[in-house]
């Protein structure tokens, strides 16, 4: 737990005391120690969305089209993670960058 800590990911609590012994000290996950990002390509709209480590949606953007074209998905993603990235900067240190991609291709 205490690597977890150093690494940013988990923020002691208030300790809680009344009882017998040390106090307790619980531990909570720092919700600006991770993100994530996503994105989803349907047929006719697209997003992006932004995650903390504990869950809750960040930012997320949206927007339709008559068709999906390669060049503008490409480009709606490469400026959503940049954008992403850099409003996360101001808030946490990424020391990790790790890709995952999920579904069918």
């Amino acid at each position: 737990m205490k690597q977890l800590e150093d690494d940013g990911l988990l923020i002691r609590k208030e300790p809680m005391r009344g009882k017998v012994g040390q106090p307790s000290i619980p531990m909570a996950l720092n919700p600006e120690g991770a993100f994530s990002i996503g994105c989803k390509f349907g047929r006719r709209a697209r997003s992006w969305f932004s995650m903390d480590f504990a869950g809750r949606a960040r930012r997320m953007v949206r927007t339709t089209y008559a068709f999906p074209a390669p060049n503008a998905l490409e480009q709606f993603i490469r400026s959503g993670v940049s954008e992403i990235t850099t409003e996360s900067k101001q808030t946490a240190t990424w020391k990790n960058l790790r890709t995952r991609r999920s579904g069918t291709v």
